[in-house]
């Protein structure tokens, strides 16, 4: 019984010392995803959509990010400050 009683209390130890319980996180981590493109990335990427030399799918290839992440940068930069 001495067993079963010392890894229920290293479970609680383990438990504990998780970061995400409660809400908590590490300090200096970013909740969710990574951006895929850093902001000066996604201007020049916009700069060349607007400029219409490349097409989507070759921006995506340029940028190495699939076709959904251009239109969204695309949506992003396009939209009226609110």
């Amino acid at each position: 019984m001495g067993t079963m009683t010392r890894s229920a209390d290293y479970g609680d130890l383990i438990a504990d010392a998780d970061p995400r319980k409660h809400g908590r996180t590490p300090k200096g981590r970013l909740r969710g995803k990574q951006p895929k493109l850093s902001a000066h990335q996604e201007a020049q990427l916009f700069e060349l959509h607007r400029a219409g030399r490349h097409t989507t799918d070759e921006l995506a290839e340029l940028s190495g990010v699939g076709r959904p992440t251009i239109y969204h940068v695309v949506a992003r930069a396009g939209a009226p400050a609110t």
